[in-house]
């Protein structure tokens, strides 16, 4: 399973964006400034697990802060039949014979100090809500930007990759 399509809609720079992956190896690159960890914090709305702390925005956050809600869009293709079972409530079936999931990340109704509400949906409507089980089959590791290799990865610090590494 890989993710195919990432729709990202009203989020800091971003008025409206689609990108596209590829099994495998994705990189992010370009100049400073133009949206690269933007897109890595989209990312984050869905990937990241509770106990490594969802994404937090707030009105702050929106491209428009007068159209204040923010909207990401999922498409995960190569499910096996197996990850076709454990996302039953996104997964559509293809005319080819493949599975595709649709998962759908709102920041929304943001309270009085700008916090968004955020929902977490499934499924090319985007109806049903995800599950707990949905979110743990898709959570990962998010691993900061590698600003100062010699010191990020001097044994003794804190560093998620220096920790890996040593390993």
């Amino acid at each position: 399973m890989h993710l195919a399509t990432l729709d990202i809609n009203n989020f800091r720079k971003v008025k409206q964006l689609t990108l596209s992956f590829t099994p495998g190896l994705n990189i992010l690159l370009g100049e400073n400034n133009i949206g690269k960890s933007t897109v890595v914090d989209a990312l984050r709305t869905l990937l990241a697990g509770p106990d490594d702390g969802f994404l937090r925005l707030g009105i702050e956050d929106a491209h428009d802060a007068a159209a204040p809600v923010i909207s990401f869009r999922f498409v995960f293709r190569g499910l096996n039949i197996v990850q076709a079972a454990q996302f039953m409530g996104a997964v559509r079936l293809l005319p080819n014979g493949t599975f595709e999931a649709e998962f759908h990340v709102r920041f929304e109704a943001p309270d009085e100090i700008g916090r968004f509400k955020t929902r977490r949906l499934c499924g090319d409507r985007a109806a049903t809500p995800m599950n707990t089980e949905m979110i743990e089959q898709l959570r990962s590791v998010y691993l900061p930007p590698l600003r100062d290799a010699s010191k990020a990865l001097r044994p003794g610090t804190r560093s998620l990759l220096a920790r890996l590494l040593q390993r």
